[in-house]
């Protein structure tokens, strides 16, 4: 049966870092970079953001054990494909380091307060491509850090060769210059993630449908571990409960032949209780499809891989299923007990904006005033003046990429020290 292996960044994989022509490690490019998202800050503040309910809650996922979850799904997903699995996990891990404290509720929040310009995916993309600038000095790149150690005490120095050059984003910045030392494709798949556009490697798509899958999956566990679904509830989510939406009534069968449209995997077990069963049946599903119709997939042009590419699809019986999934779970975001957390997270919301309109705030804490300083680096006026935004909305966009880089803790802590009139309090971002 015909894989997707002529279509991955396998080939790509292979190449190694190499310090003036030399092999400096044994480690493969994507490997690498899963090293610079997983020793990051922005990775382990995920620890401390939430998912559907505080991640304070034990019953409860955090934002970083919900990119786990996705790196699992991916990474199995694009074994059964023959994709690259290190940079499907690398894509999966930073996902979502953009997203702000209290999970989508405050995401939408953040959107309304920036009349619609901000949006999650680019505050990932973009604390990506900051976390893992590189200047070039004389020939040779060093980090923040390398820099900081001093010359004897360097850790590596390298320089830009041909092994990665579809990788180097170079441009002049004060007589200095630099490029980000993540991938381009692991870049595009964190920015595409969410969005309608398609990631232009089967890796980034197939991110983008684990992160579904784990949405799917992991809301419905965490509403019956917090008992926001009750008993009867869950019964009815259950093969005979939710299912029976699909049922023949004047027959009194099941159009599952239909649904199923001829394929192996049985998408009825979407519809169990075990979260193995719903997953393995998601992933089971998908990746059949997909290597049925591998020649009637529609394409993209990948400027990355420079050739066309499949866009991987679900099948209409499939697509059904997961539509009236969504729609049941949404019936339940309305449930009493996350209406009032949303609103105790709403007015938290308010009161940091409130916070950093404050110029008492804003002038006095030197914590805040270092974080600021990180919108001088040209990739910033380069985003900015590629969605052509005015003064007014960039200052809006800027206040909400400083909230999306804080944890639930330093948010509270932050409204704490204000509210005593401590302006002054250290901010240890």
């Amino acid at each position: 049966m015909e894989d997707f292996r002529k279509y991955s960044c396998k080939e790509r994989a292979l190449i190694k870092y190499t310090n003036f022509g030399e092999a400096i490690e044994p480690r493969r490019w994507y490997q690498h970079d899963i090293d610079q998202i997983v020793y990051s800050t922005e990775f382990r503040k995920m620890q401390r953001k939430h998912q559907l309910i505080s991640e304070k809650d034990p019953r409860c996922r955090s934002r970083m054990v919900h990119t786990l979850e996705v790196a699992r799904i991916a990474k199995e997903i694009s074994e059964k494909l023959n994709l690259d699995i290190e940079l499907t996990e690398a894509i999966a891990l930073s996902h979502d380091i953009g997203n702000s404290a209290y999970g989508s509720v405050s995401n939408k929040i953040l959107k309304a307060k920036t009349e619609g310009i901000f949006a999650h995916e680019e505050a990932s993309w973009l604390m990506l491509k900051y976390l893992s600038e590189k200047e070039i000095v004389n020939g040779e790149i060093c980090s923040e850090l390398e820099k900081n150690f001093g010359e004897e005490n360097k850790i590596y120095s390298y320089i830009i060769e041909d092994y990665r050059p579809v990788n180097v984003d170079v441009y002049e910045y004060h007589a200095s210059k630099y490029y980000t030392s993540i991938c381009k494709e692991i870049l595009d798949g964190v920015k595409k993630h969410g969005t309608s556009h398609c990631a232009l490697t089967l890796e980034g798509q197939v991110v983008n449908f684990a992160d579904n899958i784990a949405y799917l999956s992991q809301d419905i566990a965490d509403m019956i571990d917090t008992k926001i679904w009750n008993t009867k509830e869950i019964k009815h989510y259950t093969y005979m409960g939710l299912a029976k939406e699909f049922e023949d009534s004047e027959k009194n069968q099941y159009k599952w032949e239909e649904i199923n449209q001829g394929m192996d995997t049985d998408v009825r077990h979407v519809f169990s209780i075990s979260s193995s069963e719903r997953i393995g049946t998601l992933i089971k599903r998908f990746v059949e499809y997909n290597i049925k119709n591998i020649d009637k997939l529609p394409l993209i042009n990948s400027e990355i891989l420079g050739k066309s590419i499949p866009i991987l699809q679900i099948d209409e019986g499939f697509k059904l299923i997961i539509n009236c999934i969504w729609k049941y779970l949404e019936g339940f975001y309305a449930n009493s007990k996350i209406m009032a957390y949303n609103r105790i997270i709403s007015c938290k919301m308010d009161v940091l904006w409130d916070v950093l309109n404050d110029i008492d705030f804003t002038s006095q804490n030197q914590g805040y005033k270092r974080f600021y300083r990180r919108f001088e680096h040209p990739i910033f006026n380069d985003f900015f003046l590629s969605k052509g935004l005015c003064d007014r909305k960039i200052e809006l966009w800027k206040k909400a990429f400083f909230i999306a880089f804080l944890s639930s803790e330093e948010i509270s802590v932050i409204i704490d020290l204000y509210q005593q009139r401590d302006y002054t309090f250290e901010l240890e971002l």
